[in-house]
């Protein structure tokens, strides 16, 4: 780690930590909105099972959402386990402090 991210550093595994819980939550509560939200065959008309199929969609859309979020923390959170937490993935250079304070989970620089 260079200087440039030591102010970052001692709260950002709180931050990450805390982010998690919320998006954690966030997908327990997207999947139980949208779990039971199948297509269910029903004698219906067109339009019914068009806005079932696309409640279907919205709903797959919000949980693999809420997936990625849990995934991208939990990434970073291992990231500066690991000790290369703040270093871009493509360019290997320093992300700038004030991106990571901004998305704590960013995984390249703003010039990648």
């Amino acid at each position: 780690m260079t200087a440039m991210l030591t102010p970052v550093i001692p709260t950002v595994g709180v931050t990450l930590s805390t982010q998690l819980a919320v998006a954690d939550a966030d997908y327990a509560t997207t999947r139980s909105l949208h779990d039971g939200n199948h297509a269910v065959a029903f004698a219906g008309d067109a339009a019914d099972l068009a806005e079932a199929a696309a409640s279907q969609q919205t709903g797959n859309i919000e949980i693999d959402r809420a997936a990625r979020r849990v995934a991208e923390l939990r990434a970073a959170l291992d990231r500066l386990e690991a000790g290369t937490y703040g270093a871009c993935e493509r360019c290997a250079r320093q992300i700038d402090a004030a991106r990571l304070e901004v998305l704590p989970a960013a995984r390249t620089c703003v010039s990648c």
